[in-house]
Parts: structure tokens; sequence; C-alpha cells
């Protein structure tokens, strides 16, 4: 073998869709919920500033990046719950990814969005 290539996400989307993947994978600290301090904004900010030093984010952009956050968690949280239980007939592990990393962190993403529309600064 000389190299891999992962089709994993190489499906269409949208350029704002990828940047939401990249910020929910790697600004949210998941194996640490619910810690407080669990979002790197330092981390986001510097890729948000990277990507838009290239290509600035309309008005629009910028709201379907905040709506496609927790969507993108969804998918990967379902190809989670996909691979232990069809793949690895794993359904004790199936179940870890359903409750914890489907149900759980909507359930954080939806506290997140009423912290921040009661003016809270909560993570």
């Amino acid at each position: 073998m000389t190299s891999v290539l992962d089709f994993g996400m190489a499906d269409r989307t949208c350029a704002v869709f990828d940047l939401a993947v990249a910020l929910e994978r790697s600004g949210v600290k998941w194996l640490d919920l619910p810690s407080p301090g669990v979002v790197v904004y330092p981390q986001m900010q510097a890729l948000l500033q990277g990507y838009q030093s290239v290509r600035p984010l309309s008005e629009a952009e910028r709201a379907l990046l905040v709506a496609f956050m927790p969507l993108v968690h969804v998918e990967f949280a379902f190809s989670e719950v996909a691979y232990f239980g069809a793949l690895l007939k794993d359904a004790a592990s199936a179940e870890v990814a359903y409750t914890e990393y489907l149900l759980d962190h909507a359930r954080w993403f939806a506290s997140q969005r009423r912290a921040r529309s009661a003016g809270l600064a909560a993570d």
C-alpha cells in the first residue's frame, strides 16, 4: 500500500457545510461535556479568520454556518451508530453513540442556543 484515500466526506455539500464540519470537529471538546469550557473559541476564531482571509463569508453564509453546526454533528453521530451497530455488531457501543453522541449532544446544542438567545456567555 502506498496511500490511503478517505472518501468519507466526499459527498455533495457546500463550502459552508464543510467549514461547519471543520469547526465542529476541531472546536468542541466533545469528550469533556458537560464541563464548562468545552468550546475552544480561540481555535474556532483562528480557523474562521484564516478561512475568511481567503474567502469571506456573506451574511447568509454566516447564518448557515450557525445552523449547520448541530446538523454536521448529527451526521457524525448517525455514522457512529451505524459503524458500531451494523459493522461491528456492538449493540452496547451503538447505544452509547445514540444516547450520548446523538441525543445528549443535540440537547447540548439546544441549551447553547437558548443560552445565546438569553444573552448568556455559556458554553
